[in-house]
């Protein structure tokens, strides 16, 4: 979570990013934050495909186009499954190459054997979202981080 605070400080992005894990409520945080960081309210430079029925021809595609007067495209990809399959071999081909394109990629479970999650680990930025425990969340409040404190 580090780097991903730090790269929204800095504006400085990793092509591609895999958000994943059992924590629902820093998944959508961390979503939002680099959608607004890299992109802004530009919506046409902008793609968002939810749930596992999402074709990876289409995402492929846009990922193809090049952005509308603009610098940057931003797709986002949430529970796609891409990373349970195994024959997902274009998608990775396509992460390996992208130039103006961002993709971040959220999903619940992986497997780190997928060629998908490979191309994204070695091309760009893997973030864990576990659940916080308490003295975690007591630590993170006190510093005055953006995390709330979510403590009963």
């Amino acid at each position: 979570m580090k780097t991903l605070n730090d790269n929204i400080k800095k504006g400085e992005y990793q092509k591609v990013y895999l958000i994943y894990g059992e924590e629902e409520y820093l998944k959508k945080q961390y979503k939002d934050r680099m959608k607004q960081a890299i992109i802004g309210d530009d919506t046409i430079n902008y793609s968002y495909f939810e749930g596992d029925n999402t074709k990876p021809e289409d995402v492929i595609t846009i990922c193809e186009t090049i952005p509308f007067f603009s610098e940057r495209r931003l797709v986002i990809v949430s529970d796609s499954g891409y990373f349970e399959e195994r024959l997902i071999d274009k998608m990775a081909r396509t992460i390996l190459r992208t130039a103006d394109i961002y993709i971040i990629f959220i999903e619940k479970d992986v497997d780190k054997r997928n060629k998908v999650y490979k191309a994204v680990s070695s091309n760009g930025y893997v973030c864990e979202m576990q659940y916080q425990t308490p003295a975690t969340l007591k630590r993170v409040d006190s510093r005055n981080d953006r995390l709330p404190m979510i403590i009963k």
